[in-house]
C-alpha cells in the first residue's frame, strides 16, 4: 500500500550548498517503449528537501505512464516542488529511440503541491 511504498527526495544541505542553482534538481526519470503501459501504484512520492532544491516527483520522457491510487507529498517546502512533468527532450539523443510522452493520472492525491 502507498504507507510502506515510499519514494523519498532528501538531499544532503551540505552538498547542495555548493551546487549552482541551475543543478539543484531532484526528479525520477521514467521512459518505456513498451506498447503496454508502465503502471505505478499504491505508491508515495514524498520530498524533504531544503529551501532551494526544486523537486519534479516523476519524469515521463517516452512512453506511456500510468499512476494510479499514489499519493504525491510536496510537503510545504519553500523550493520548487512539481508533482508530474512530460518531456521527451530529458532523453536528449536517446529521445528517437522512445514514443512521445503519454502520463494517465488516476485516483492520485497531490498534497500541498503548487
Amino acid at each position: 500500500n502507498s504507507a510502506e511504498c515510499i519514494l523519498l527526495y532528501r538531499c544532503d544541505e551540505e552538498l547542495v550548498s555548493d551546487l549552482e542553482p541551475s543543478s539543484k534538481l531532484e526528479t525520477f526519470l521514467l521512459a518505456s517503449n513498451s506498447n503496454v503501459p508502465v503502471l505505478i501504484k499504491r505508491f508515495t512520492f514524498r520530498n524533504e528537501n531544503p529551501a532551494g532544491v526544486n523537486t519534479k516527483f516523476l519524469g515521463v520522457a517516452g512512453g506511456t505512464v500510468q499512476l494510479e491510487d499514489c499519493i504525491l507529498e510536496c510537503g510545504g517546502s519553500p523550493g520548487s516542488v512539481d508533482g508530474v512533468y512530460t518531456n521527451s527532450r530529458i532523453c536528449g539523443s536517446f529521445s528517437a529511440d522512445f514514443p512521445p510522452p503519454y502520463l494517465i493520472v488516476r485516483f492520485c492525491v497531490f498534497d500541498r503541491c503548487g
